[in-house]
């Protein structure tokens, strides 16, 4: 606890002037004892932080934010709860504290009515000589590494807390106690009334983790994922062809259990364009929300339109014709049952209309540089991650019967368009142009319209043929082009 007390930001709310006692709870005091326990006390540990009082909650936020300079921001005026986003102790960005009022008559009432007794510990951060309030035994549970309600309310009071259960045994790998779980499926039912935004947040947290595939069937097999995706029912129903081990769910799991595999070591795919293939998956796609977590969605949901597109002859004769096109359409529904963004859903549904082509690529005998360019035109922005759940793809199709030489294939189509893509195809794109549209109307007395991207298409197809090298060989191509026209 002396450690505890020496950090900035906990020296900064005990300095004030508050005149009634002010807690530390949730997470924060629970990554605490973790962070203690395995590591020693990191400065990370304190970047959010939650308090509460039965005080004055909006003054005592108001003091903090005009004393260290933070922004207040009214979360919830009806049930007191504010935010302060300010400088964090390390000074390496904002930090977040919520300053919230009790949730009934006193302290204990409002730890008893929180989630799970790891995060049901509270701490006077006014006292002389703070010490742990633990009604609930949560420091011996986050020894034990258990995860158990705090009263039998819990669940059914906020449904939202069974995916954030999952999420903490994801997170720390604790256990769920057994009352938990069935409580959990029991009540997955009351999912529905919880707000999209809200079952994003947790699940995006879940498919942040390294290792979120164990999670993940969990949450299938529990029935908690098709509450939240009822087109899981439909994929667990659809049998594959003789080419599969396994149906269209259980296979779409395999493909995420492959594809975290590879993305845990990238150098399994390709060890000359690793790092090249870092970069393009690092970072978020929206803030909070990694562009690894969404491809870790797509992946689940990338065979979506398979149910609707079965064509069964015999148990051994089953076909999908252009179940990437129709999945491309039915992945909005995913994208509305987590209220992504357009960008978001756009990835997805890129990603799943085209990730049938590089396999169609590998079964031809020779790839034509033309057809490889199409492929780089049309998938530019998310080839990477294309390329990632198409090799997750194959290795989930036939199990113990997989054919290694066709895995062995599929790399060598990976490093192939990934020269293409890193030496011939960027510089041309992303280059100074040797005509730009405008220089195209301008020289040849066009209108604005269609014609001129076709053409300017044209054009970087014979830039990276190696047809087009000079200004004059632009002018004259585009020339051409357009004297081909009807």
């Amino acid at each position: 606890m002396e450690t505890f007390l020496k950090f900035p930001v906990i020296k900064q709310l005990r300095s004030l002037n508050f005149d009634q006692e002010l807690f530390l709870v949730g997470g924060a005091l629970r990554d605490i004892f973790l962070s203690y326990k395995n590591q020693g006390l990191m400065c990370r540990d304190l970047k959010d932080i939650d308090l509460t009082t039965g005080g004055d909650v909006k003054k005592y936020a108001r003091m903090f934010a005009s004393a260290f300079g933070g922004t207040l921001v009214p979360l919830d005026v009806e049930r007191n709860v504010y935010r302060v986003i300010s400088r964090n102790s390390c000074g390496n960005g904002p930090g977040v504290i919520d300053f919230a009022g009790f949730k009934g008559p006193g302290l204990i009432d409002d730890l008893k009515a929180r989630d799970f007794t790891i995060n049901a510990m509270a701490m006077d951060l006014l006292s002389d000589n703070p010490v742990l309030i633990d009604p609930l035994n949560g420091k011996k549970d986050i020894e034990k590494g258990i995860i158990k309600e705090c009263s039998p309310s819990s669940i059914p009071d906020d449904p939202l807390r069974i995916m954030r259960a999952y999420r903490m045994k994801s997170i720390y790998g604790f256990k769920m106690e057994t009352r938990l779980v069935a409580r959990c499926i029991k009540y997955s039912y009351r999912l529905v009334s919880c707000a999209p935004e809200r079952k994003r947040d947790e699940l995006f947290l879940i498919l942040r983790e390294q290792n979120a595939y164990p999670v993940i069937c969990e949450m299938a097999k529990d029935g908690i994922l098709e509450e939240i995706f009822p087109q899981i029912k439909l994929m667990k129903k659809t049998k594959q062809n003789a080419f599969h081990h396994l149906n269209v769910w259980e296979h779409s799991l395999e493909s995420l259990k492959f594809l975290e595999i590879f993305l845990n070591d990238i150098n399994m795919i390709s060890t000359e364009y690793a790092s090249f293939m870092e970069n393009a998956l690092t970072g978020d796609m929206i803030d909070g929300r990694s562009i690894k977590s969404l491809l870790k969605l797509t992946t689940i949901f990338h065979d979506i339109g398979k149910p609707s597109t079965a064509s069964v002859k015999s148990d051994k004769e089953i076909s999908f014709w252009e179940h990437d096109k129709k999945g491309a359409k039915d992945s909005v529904l995913i994208s509305m049952a987590l209220s992504l963004s357009q960008k978001e859903e756009t990835f997805i549904q890129n990603m799943i209309k085209n990730h049938m082509r590089p396999l169609h690529l590998l079964k031809l005998n020779k790839i034509s540089k033309r057809a490889s360019f199409r492929l780089l035109r049309d998938c530019e922005e998310f080839l990477v991650p294309l390329l990632l759940l198409s090799v997750a793809d194959i290795s989930a199709t036939r199990g113990p019967k997989a054919d290694k030489n066709a895995f062995g294939a599929m790399l060598s189509l990976i490093d192939s368009l990934l020269s293409l893509l890193h030496d011939d195809y960027l510089p041309v794109i992303k280059g100074k142009p040797l005509l730009t549209g405008h220089d195209i109307m301008s020289g040849f007395n066009l209108q604005p319209g269609k014609k001129i991207g076709r053409l300017l298409k044209q054009l970087h197809m014979a830039q990276f043929m190696g047809n087009v090298k000079t200004r004059d060989d632009a002018l004259s191509f585009v020339s051409s082009c357009i004297s081909k026209e009807p």
